[in-house]
This record gives C-alpha cells, structure tokens and sequence, in this order.
C-alpha cells in the first residue's frame, strides 16, 4: 500500500470534516511538516504524535481533539489556533508563540513516545501565550520558565509542580487553579486572580503580587521571601506555616484569614489591613516585626520547632 503524500493526507481530511464519502482522518504521525504551513487549516481530530512542526505557520489553525503527543513545535507561529482538549503530552514548545491561543482542557504533562529513551517534560520556555485561554488545561510539571501569558485564562487549571518563574502573568485569571509545589518565583501576577486556588507548598520568592486577588486561596507552607504584597487581597485564606521573610505588605487585606505559625519574623506588618490581635496570637514574630497601630507583640510568639 502506497504512502500517501502530505498534500493527498489534507485533502482526505478536509473531505471527512465534510462528511464525504472519500474522506478519511489525517495521520500524520512521525512526519517532517516543516516546510508546510497550516495557517488556518482545520486539523480536528488529527494524528500528530512525534511530527515536527518546528517553525510552522499554524495561525487560526483548528487543532482541537488532535492526538499531538510529543510533536516538535518549537519556534511554531500558533496565533489565536485552536488546541482545545488537543493531547499535547511531552510536546516540545520553546519560543512558541501561542498568543489569544484556545487550549481548553488541553494535556501538557509530559510524556514520551515509545522509541527509546525516558519520558520528557513539556518545555514551553520563553513561549508567548498572552491573552491565551488554557481554563481546566492539565499543565502538571511543564516547565514554562521565562513566558508571557500577560492576561490569559487559567481557571480550574493543573499546574502542579510546573515551573512558572520569571513569567509574565500580570492581569491573569487563575482563580481555582491547582499550583501545588508551583514555581513562581520572580514572576509577574500584578492584578491576577487567584481566588480559590491551591497555592500550598508553593514558591513565590520575590514575586510580584502588587494588587492580586487572593481571597480563599490555600497557601498553607507558601513561601512569599521577598515578595510583593501591595495592596493584595488575602482574606478568609489559609495562611498556616507561610513565611512571608522581606516581603512588601503595604495595604495587604489580612482579614479572616488563618495564622497560625504564619511567619512574619523581622518583617513590617504597620501597613497591613484588618489583621486583628487574634490572628496576631497565632503568628511567628520577633522583635523586629513591626505591627499596626492598635496591635500589641504577645508577650512570647507561638512558635515551636514542629513546623
């Protein structure tokens, strides 16, 4: 049986989107695509697992429920495609751009094709997802060090473990995502969303949280080091064993939140809102936490060495 050629594949392709009788799915798997191009080309429900598509015009293309597992997409032109519920599982995705992309429900663990060698993580560094819509995506271990996803929809989304740091997120809607053991240090989330998420375990060193919306968050073990918390709200979160170490809390809303053995050792808290003398109690301090008007230092901090 002949192989069929890449321009004879798409053309059977577009005739089963039609329902014709000569139609059939494209199975691309395992091919070299990169001299073509697939601007707005409709590829739903499409084999490409293993292909390379680096470097590909992809714009406005309709890639959603396509089996791309560990396709090369590195440096691929993917402006406003469609990826929804695509399997994207150990895809290789440095330098894409995926910029007002719809990756809905899409699977970007990582994962590898069975030819030898040990399963990979997605690698999205440095890729453009600005304005990018990835609600309930599974986005577990990725590392997406060093992206822009500058306004972009995350909600409900797996991100467990993924390596989020030194990324634009400013203005991004992350509100019940799952960040457990997340990255995210030195990352801008600037007026984000993040109500409800999942947060424990987390690294936000020196992160950027100027004006975020944390409220009912859990960030139980999260580590704020050198962050900045200006203006952000945090209230009725579960802040339990946090360490909040150098971190700027001027106009950071405190109220009804959970404090127990919340670290603010040397740290100055004159400028937080609605922190009361209760959860004050709870919290790890020292003689160098600076406290609110009204608010006394316990005559001896809380805090023991089962943390």
């Amino acid at each position: 049986m002949r192989k069929l050629e890449i321009p004879e594949i798409m053309k059977r392709h577009i005739l089963w989107i039609k329902g014709g009788e000569r139609g059939q799915p494209a199975d691309l798997s395992l091919r070299d695509l990169r001299k073509y191009k697939f601007d707005q080309i409709n590829l739903h429900k499409a084999k490409l697992a293993g292909a390379n598509m680096s470097k590909c015009s992809d714009r406005q293309a309709d890639l959603s429920h396509c089996d791309m597992f560990s396709v090369m997409l590195d440096g691929a032109d993917m402006t406003q495609s469609k990826l929804d519920h695509a399997d994207l599982r150990g895809a290789h995705l440095r330098g894409v751009i995926l910029e007002g992309a719809s990756l809905v429900g899409a699977d970007l663990r990582g994962g590898a094709l069975m030819l030898g060698g040990d399963a990979a993580e997605s690698a999205l560094t440095n890729a453009v997802l600005d304005h990018a819509n990835l609600d309930n995506a599974n986005i577990s271990g990725p590392n997406l060090a060093g992206s822009s996803m500058y306004h972009s929809s995350m909600r409900g989304a797996r991100m467990e473990g993924t390596n989020l740091s030194d990324d634009n997120l400013r203005g991004s809607g992350l509100d019940g995502a799952i960040l457990k053991n997340a990255n995210l240090s030195n990352t801008n989330l600037n007026g984000a969303s993040l109500v409800g998420a999942d947060f424990s375990g987390l690294t936000l060193k020196g992160t950027d949280l100027t004006n975020a919306d944390l409220n009912k968050t859990e960030l139980g073990r999260a580590n704020f080091n050198d962050s900045n918390l200006t203006g952000a709200q945090i209230t009725f979160t579960n802040l339990a064993r946090a360490n909040f170490k150098d971190s700027t809390m001027v106009g950071t809303d405190l109220s009804r939140s959970w404090t127990y053995l919340t670290q603010f050792e040397g740290v100055d808290l004159s400028g937080v809102v609605n922190l009361s003398q209760e959860q004050l109690e709870l919290s790890c301090g020292d003689s160098d936490t600076k406290l609110p008007a009204g608010l006394t230092a316990p005559a001896k901090w809380p805090c023991g060495s089962d943390d």
